[in-house]
């Protein structure tokens, strides 16, 4: 059975912004751009269990680039 998932097209929306996720990663369940943004969204909807991630700019370089 395939596992329901987010279309990677939808984490582009949230690029260099905090997510959060919920327990199963299939819905977006709110966003800020810094972690105290996310925060306050989290306690205003009570949204409880989820998982926080960073969706890093789409432009942007995880390793030093070597010359």
């Amino acid at each position: 059975m395939k596992r329901k998932s987010i279309d990677i097209n939808e984490f582009a929306k949230y690029e260099d912004q905090y997510v959060a996720l919920s327990q199963d990663s299939t819905k977006i369940v709110a966003s800020g751009k810094t972690i105290k943004d996310l925060h306050k969204k989290l306690e205003k909807i009570k949204a409880k269990d989820v998982i926080i991630d960073y969706i890093f700019p789409l432009n942007a370089s995880l390793s030093p680039v070597c010359q």
